[in-house]
């Protein structure tokens, strides 16, 4: 919590591509936790880039759950 804002978005963003990736080193991380994470810290967005990300995860997250729904 005590570190810059962009650091935290930044590492949300990591866990992200590490999840994307199959998660083999994002420990318990979830994309739930991805959203904390980068919500926490999004801080001024001009361009709405982070927003974009943020839509972004929120959709990963639902193929997911669709996909645990095909098994």
């Amino acid at each position: 919590a005590d570190a810059p804002q962009d650091a935290r978005f930044a590492t949300g963003v990591a866990i992200f591509a590490e999840l994307l990736r199959g998660g083999r080193y994002s420990g318990t991380m979830t994309y739930d936790d991805v959203l904390e994470i980068v919500g926490a810290a999004r801080g001024k967005d001009d361009f709405g880039y982070r927003s974009e990300f943020v839509e972004l995860v929120r959709a990963a997250r639902t193929a997911g759950a669709m996909a645990q729904l095909d098994r």
